[in-house]
């Protein structure tokens, strides 16, 4: 098993983090990828790639118009298996 976790994944990390102290409510629309960006100090991209990930983890729905914290968290599944990233 790896050590090192990819900065998208330290990102999804701190953003789940706000998510489950409440700070991020259920229903609660995230911040833009762009203020996501700046506040986390990484590119849009690397934002994108989390977003991807915390959807995964089912903490997030991704839309068009936004990133929206779910109403009913799906419980956590052990990472393991690698998830496809879609292109930006």
């Amino acid at each position: 098993m790896r050590q090192t976790r990819y900065l998208y994944e330290r990102v999804a990390d701190t953003i789940e983090a706000g998510i489950r102290s409440g700070r991020l409510r259920p229903g609660g629309r995230l911040p833009n990828r762009y203020d996501l960006a700046a506040e986390h100090g990484v590119s849009t991209k690397t934002i994108a790639r989390a977003l991807v990930e915390l959807h995964a983890r089912g903490l997030v729905d991704v839309l068009q118009t936004g990133a929206w914290v779910r109403g009913d968290p799906d419980p956590v599944e052990p990472a393991g298996e690698e998830i496809e990233h879609p292109e930006e």
